[in-house]
């Protein structure tokens, strides 16, 4: 048992929302909004049009990626992120900037939906900032063109979404996902922003 009071806890206590939260999708939804916003401040920062910034993007999310390829190395999500990795790096060679890895340790204990999550709605930032970056000269100079067209071919979520909606709200799992998601999140957000500040000074 855990003294921890959650979101969705105080919202039952207090009658607020917790109609709402039948589902363990509501709660990520819900409980993780926070820290997912956090990070699209910080990654709606950067500028598609400048090739400092776009070099920030990628390094996150190549630090980010390999962190959770090496904490969960037997998921079958791995392979897909490993790809992602791989495209990122192909595209930093490109790079005037080199910005050295930052350090990601995961969260303890980590979940494979936390890592889904955060994967997908990293994806679906990335394709928003790639729209964006496809008019500019760094798309026809090669400058995040493996990484950032690809992002723009949609990810089916369906089916995870779906496996969320059939997990109550009160999954057992829950506490452990959602401290794994909001940490995932917290770690891009902190990662785009100590690569922004390395870039700058650079």
């Amino acid at each position: 048992m855990t003294n921890e009071i959650t979101q969705f806890q105080a919202a039952v206590v207090l009658g607020r929302g917790a109609y709402d939260m039948h589902t363990l999708r509501d709660r990520l939804r819900a409980e993780t909004r926070l820290t997912l916003e956090a990070a699209d401040r910080a990654i709606r920062g950067l500028d598609p049009m400048a090739a400092t910034d776009v070099t920030v993007l990628l390094a996150s999310h190549r630090d980010v990626f390999a962190a959770m390829a090496r904490s969960l190395p037997d998921d079958p999500l791995t392979d897909v992120i490993r790809d992602s990795v791989t495209a990122v790096q192909a595209d930093l060679a490109h790079g005037a900037t080199d910005l050295t890895p930052q350090d990601v340790p995961p969260p303890n204990p980590d979940h494979a939906i936390a890592q889904r999550f955060v994967w997908q709605a990293a994806r679906m930032g990335t394709r928003m900032f790639a729209r964006r970056w496809q008019d500019s000269p760094l798309a026809q100079h090669g400058l995040g063109a493996t990484y950032l067209t690809s992002a723009q071919s949609p990810v089916p979520a369906a089916p995870f979404l779906e496996s969320l909606e059939a997990r109550d709200a009160l999954d057992p799992d829950a506490p452990a996902i959602l401290r794994a998601t909001n940490g995932w999140f917290a770690q891009l957000e902190d990662c785009v922003k100590a690569h922004a500040r390395a870039a700058r000074k650079g």
